[in-house]
């Protein structure tokens, strides 16, 4: 009998699919090996790119400016330090099996991530490709029954790489560049820029926010049923023009008027509405979720759940970019949520009769993840830190609501027409809470009254204008942020570009023209942490100065999102055998040979504190001075020493200190604009003795010279 080597993208996996055609234990050891496979798996990306100076030394330390941009026709790829042993098992087996099944996911990435082994290993022999959804043993024996060959898959992976290895050209060399250009370490990355560029944009349209007044209309209605119903105003599109609110009082003067002692007739519909529950998690609805209960990071629910998925076997798999499950799923789910609320005290009455929408196995993403739900596992619930716990019952509780009814609106709209709009009244009250009772908000409008289906004659006693003030945009929270990380093709002015980012989302339900992944989302906000480009403040992600003065020093061709959407562009023609792998990397040395040159000219990452007097360019902190940011600097070694020639520039510079006395801000912006501050400094120490003495100072622009001015 031929054997086969099966190679899994991770062990979980492997396992499933041992289950399924062995019979093995759900937690053997790998390789599974009997006489027909032998089954095993990657860990993720077991092999990385090599590092620029790993393939050549004149990209070694020091950086050199000519020696960029980063193009590696062939880029090497080496082990990940840490994951040998998966590769040793693969080398062992692939000389003694007859061929080999390709068990990856089903997305690019998993196509890439075995594919990249067998050619690391330059593997000759025959590949057959398995297609598995989830790991269910139905399905994966289902799957089995249906081997493709795996060079009807390959260009998958191929796009996966090109993109990679750009990833990695794009990064290197403009990190370098700007740190040589602008004389500090920075990094610069095609989803981490765009995401820095989505919180600067933000607290610039906030702190740039111009206060508007806008005016809403009420019209109370009076009869023997009521005394004053307020009905507000719906205005047509006439009178809004282009904004979204009606920013003339007059306009709604008028309508007042018009309106104000008259009697109509009011219409009363009542409509039932359901709220059906949320779907389970999927990895970045769960970020947003514990981030707004409880404050958590990206990085800690990442890092919470891959501990309650490796060393507890608590839940299923945790990067999932799926809110669905599988019909076999729901055949397993009340045997799953017992031993699930069991494991958490959780008291629930749920009805395993019900079928949410949850269950839609057309709707599972290609690369078979599903929701993320809990095990079917007895788990001793006491081992678990309390922040586990916390995540490990919110799963469960999401998962659990599946198996109860809607809750159940009952909405009352009374409304009566005019030229000028629509004037209404809503009422919403709880008919049945439904999941609601478990997770969710109860509240409605049952201090309100309600009035039923119907007609009746009114009388509008009066009108009043309200005047209200538009309000800025809030700043990110990291849920916020993740949201629109998903989402950021809403950012996109060019049709084409905004089109190709939702295009490369179309197989997902839960992404819309996105950057970064489920997997690299979260390390990208932590990345902008740790480089101090962003902050925190409270729950509210804010960008830094730096990360300001960053941001609007790049060049524009690097820093959107458009980015994205031209690589994916360039993506799907190397699908189709229209372009080779490098054909993303070319472009990005074709982008850098195109602006090295005048990227960051006149840029500074050093904070600006005035105009020059004497080139009116600007002048920047240096630590022990202030100087003219056009001052630049030849550096050379004299007897050990370091010397600086100044080689260009107007050579405006002044010393922090004057007499003794460390100067503020505002003495600095009072000297580059009159020349002489405008009140005494005190406290400046004469030169011969311990004395002070108080002086107006007046700066010599020409030596940056400080004197007393009496």
């Amino acid at each position: 009998m031929n054997k086969k080597l099966i190679i899994a993208e991770k062990p979980e996996v492997a396992r499933a699919i041992g289950v399924a055609l062995l019979n093995t234990s759900s937690k053997a050891s790998l390789p599974i090996v009997s006489d027909a496979y032998v089954i095993t798996s990657a860990a993720g990306h077991i092999l990385r790119l090599s590092e620029p100076e790993e393939v050549s030394s004149k990209w070694s330390k020091p950086w050199k400016l000519e020696e960029l941009p980063i193009y590696i026709e062939a880029w090497p790829k080496v082990p990940i330090t840490g994951k040998e042993k998966y590769l040793d098992i693969i080398e062992k087996w692939l000389p003694k099996v007859d061929s080999v099944i390709h068990a990856g996911d089903i997305d690019d990435a998993g196509q890439l991530i075995v594919d990249e082994i067998l050619e690391y290993f330059r593997y000759q022999g025959k590949v057959e490709r398995v297609l598995i959804n989830n790991n269910l043993a139905k399905n994966i024996i289902k799957a089995f029954d249906d081997l493709r060959d795996n060079k009807d898959f390959e260009h998958k992976g191929k796009m996966a790489l090109a993109r990679s290895v750009a990833d990695f050209a794009f990064g290197a060399t403009w990190s370098r560049h700007a740190t040589l250009m602008l004389d500090r370490g920075v990094s610069i990355g095609r989803v981490q820029t765009p995401t820095l560029g989505l919180v600067v944009t933000r607290d610039y349209e906030i702190a740039n926010h111009i206060k508007e007044n806008y005016y809403e209309l009420l019209a109370f209605a009076q009869n023997t049923n009521f005394s004053e119903l307020p009905l507000k105003l719906k205005p047509h599109k006439a009178l809004l023009g282009d904004s979204k609110h009606v920013l003339d009082r007059e306009v709604l003067e008028t309508v007042a008027s018009s309106v104000e002692s008259t009697t109509v007739t009011l219409n009363t519909k009542v409509t039932i509405s359901k709220k059906n529950p949320p779907l389970p998690y999927h990895f970045d609805a769960l970020c947003i979720e514990m981030s707004k209960k409880y404050g958590f990071s990206s990085k800690e629910t990442l890092a919470i759940t891959q501990s309650l998925k490796d060393n507890y076997n608590a839940i299923t798999y945790n990067r999932s970019n799926s809110s669905y499950l599988s019909s076999e799923h729901y055949k397993l789910a009340e045997q799953t949520l017992t031993k699930a609320l069991t494991n958490t005290g959780l008291n629930l009455t749920l009805d395993f009769s019900l079928k949410s929408k949850a269950f839609d196995d057309a709707s599972l993403e290609g690369d078979g993840h599903h929701g993320i739900i809990p095990e079917d596992i007895s788990l001793d619930f006491s081992k678990l830190s309390n922040e586990e716990k916390q995540v490990y019952v919110a799963i469960t509780k999401r998962y659990a609501i599946q198996f109860l009814l809607p809750a159940e609106y009952e909405k009352s709209k009374t409304f009566f027409e005019t030229e000028h709009g629509t004037f209404s009244y809503e009422v919403k009250r709880l008919i049945s809470p439904g999941y609601l009772e478990i997770e969710g908000d109860v509240s409605d409008d049952s201090d309100k009254l309600w009035l039923e289906e119907g007609t009746q004659e009114v009388a509008i006693t009066k009108c009043e204008i309200e005047e209200k003030e538009s309000q800025p945009k809030k700043h990110y929270s990291e849920a916020t942020l993740l949201a629109d990380m998903t989402s950021i093709a809403k950012y996109v002015k060019d049709d084409r570009l905004r089109e190709a980012l939702l295009a490369k989302d179309s197989e997902s339900k839960n992404e819309k023209g996105s950057i970064g992944t489920v997997a690299t989302r979260a390390t990208i906000i932590d990345t902008l942490l740790e480089r101090g480009y962003i902050e925190r403040k409270g729950k509210q992600i804010r960008s830094t100065e730096l990360g300001q003065t960053f941001f609007n020093a790049l060049p524009d061709p690097i820093k959107s999102a458009d980015l994205t959407a031209l690589w994916y562009l360039m993506q799907l023609k190397i699908a189709e055998g229209a372009g080779n792998i490098n054909m993303i990397q070319k472009s990005v040395v074709d982008t850098f040979e195109a602006i090295k040159d005048t990227a960051y000219k006149g840029k500074t990452l050093e904070e600006t504190v005035g105009i020059c007097p004497l080139c009116k360019s600007a002048v920047i902190d240096k630590k022990v001075l202030w100087e003219c940011v056009s001052n630049k600097y030849k550096k050379d070694t004299e007897d050990n020493k370091q010397i600086y020639t100044r080689i260009s520039g107007c050579g405006f510079k002044m010393f922090k200190k004057a007499f003794g006395k460390a100067l503020t801000v505002r003495n600095l912006e009072e000297l580059l604009e009159k020349g002489v501050t405008s009140r005494k400094v005190a406290g400046l120490k004469k030169s011969k003795d311990k004395g002070t003495f108080s002086a107006k100072l007046k700066l010599d622009k020409v030596s940056g010279r400080i004197s007393a001015h009496f």
